[in-house]
């Protein structure tokens, strides 16, 4: 009997998905930063506008070339166009030879250099979206693109949701259930899974069907993605390329569909 119903278990997994759910690794993790979906194994302190991230994160993701004085406790950050200078404790930097007020000071936490993420959008034109429960950071450099899209279910039940699981398989866990009309960012495609993230940080893959049709309607349009600040706009923006319109697109999954916008 017992091994009946295992057999039956086992082909239940097998045409229907595992149904088990497992918490992500990153779980437990006060800020964890995300980029193009993945951890980056560092973390963020303080929120909003006192975020500081590791310096270390910022040369090892960003540019390798900043450098950081110890005797001064000085912070260099420069690009062709910007040169920031700042010091431990300081609120107050230089950008371009004129003195600039710092929205947090940079810190030296548990031996590590933090500087303010607030100074890394201002050089490196970074942007960032913070979850506010899950404390997830996610961070886009300066000319990435990614596609924006909802989830649907075809059936249309509003109650109806997604599976986003850890691994591109039917067989992998269920990091999480996603209901209908969640934005997701959609990083890349594998096989015959796309790879999607949350708002909230959890990053995992939905099965899509495995035809050129919707390879082709996966491609075009290609979006970029420009997250404004709310200072400026009052809400997130997506933008097109210069001159083309917003498009919407379809794309069908198993009982899914995926509406890049």
């Amino acid at each position: 009997m017992l091994l009946f119903a295992a057999i039956i278990c086992a082909i239940t997994v097998v045409w229907f998905g595992n149904p088990l759910h497992e918490k992500p690794d990153w779980q437990g993790s006060i800020r964890p930063i995300f980029i193009q979906g993945k951890l980056t194994g560092y973390e963020a302190q303080n929120s909003g506008k006192n975020m500081l991230v590791p310096l270390k994160f910022v040369q090892s993701k960003i540019n390798p070339a900043i450098r950081y004085e110890d005797d001064s406790q000085t912070i260099i950050l420069a690009t062709r166009q910007n040169l920031l200078q700042m010091t431990v404790s300081k609120p107050q930097g230089e950008l371009n030879g004129t003195s600039y007020t710092l929205s947090a000071a940079p810190q030296i936490i548990s031996g590590s250099v933090y500087i303010p993420m607030q100074a890394v959008r201002e050089v490196y034109g970074v942007s960032v979206h913070e979850d506010t429960v899950t404390g997830a950071v996610i961070l886009m450099k300066a000319g990435e693109k990614v596609k924006l899209g909802n989830v649907e279910k075809k059936d249309g039940r509003q109650d109806a949701k997604i599976a986003l699981r850890k691994e591109a398989s039917s067989l992998s866990f269920i990091l999480t259930d996603i209901p209908q009309q969640t934005k997701v960012r959609i990083w890349s495609k594998q096989a015959d899974w796309y790879f999607v993230q949350l708002d909230n940080g959890y990053a995992g893959y939905v099965q899509a069907v495995p035809t050129s049709l919707k390879e082709r309607s996966l491609r075009s349009p290609r979006l970029k993605i420009l997250h404004l600040s709310r200072r400026s706009t009052g809400r997130e923006d997506l933008l097109t390329s210069p001159g083309r319109p917003f498009t919407t697109v379809n794309l069908i999954l198993p009982n899914l569909t995926l509406c890049l916008e």
